[in-house]
């Protein structure tokens, strides 16, 4: 089915390359500023100044130097999210 869909372009509607995207789920990481790839990933660090907590954190990459995360802290449970634009992270927002 993939061969008869055509690779997207800004011309064009299709699939992504898959070069673009790689997948990495459930992984523990210690440094969430340096995901670059598609991924669900566990991480326990203090991403707002009011403690460490366990987060699962999701990436989802445009380009290595914009890309969003979301950030979700089951106990309490909260959202956040932040952007990297122009390849600098800006500040966690809870949502």
């Amino acid at each position: 089915m993939g061969g008869l869909i055509p690779t997207a372009s800004p011309n064009q509607r299709g699939l992504h390359p898959s070069a673009k995207f790689q997948q990495s789920d459930n992984n523990a990481v210690n440094e969430i500023n340096n995901i670059n790839i598609l991924s669900t990933d566990i991480y326990y660090g203090d991403l707002t100044g009011d403690g460490a907590k366990i987060y699962i954190i999701k990436t989802y990459p445009a380009s290595p130097a914009y890309m969003y995360q979301e950030a979700i802290c089951m106990y309490p449970l909260t959202r956040y999210w932040r952007a990297k634009v122009d390849g600098t992270w800006r500040s966690w927002i809870k949502i």
